[in-house]
C-alpha cells in the first residue's frame, strides 16, 4: 500500500477521480470529507483514495437520484436520470478496482464490508464489519 504524505497532492487526485467541478458537483465541505476518508491510520494510503473515490461518486450518485428523464429531440444525450446510473456506475469502477486514482490500485477489490456501511438484512441493520464475527 502506497502513503502519500502532501495533502494537496491527496486533494488534487481525489478531485481529478471524482470529476470535481463537472455535475453533479460537490461542495468544499464534501471535498473535505473525502479527503478525511482517504486517511487511514493518520496517512493518506492509496486504499484510502480508493475508498474517497467510491464516496465521492455515491455521494454525486445521491444528488442525482430525483432526476427524471426529459424526452430529448434527435441527437443522444444523456438524460438525468441516466446521471444517476452513471454516477453509481463509477462508484462501482473504483470499488472493483477497475479504476484507480492514483494508478497503482488497478484490481484492488473494495467490495467486502470491512469498511463500514449498513447492511439490511429484514429488520435487522448491521452497523459494522465485526458484528457477525
Amino acid at each position: 500500500m502506497v502513503s502519500y504524505d502532501d495533502p494537496a497532492l491527496v486533494e488534487a487526485l481525489i478531485k481529478s477521480a471524482i470529476g470535481f467541478g463537472s455535475q453533479p458537483d460537490l461542495s468544499v465541505a464534501q471535498i473535505a470529507n473525502l479527503l478525511g476518508l482517504a486517511m487511514v491510520d493518520g496517512a493518506y494510503t492509496s486504499e484510502g483514495l480508493q475508498r474517497a473515490a467510491v464516496a465521492g461518486w455515491s455521494w454525486k450518485a445521491g444528488l442525482t437520484a430525483d432526476r427524471y428523464d426529459l424526452a430529448g429531440q434527435g441527437g443522444a444525450k444523456l438524460t438525468e436520470s441516466q446521471w444517476h446510473a452513471q454516477c453509481r456506475g463509477m462508484a462501482m469502477a473504483y470499488r472493483t478496482g477497475a479504476m484507480s486514482v492514483d494508478g497503482l490500485t488497478l484490481g484492488t477489490d473494495l467490495s467486502e464490508p470491512a469498511w463500514g456501511g449498513v447492511i439490511t438484512i429484514g429488520q435487522h441493520f448491521m452497523t459494522g464489519p465485526d458484528e457477525y464475527a
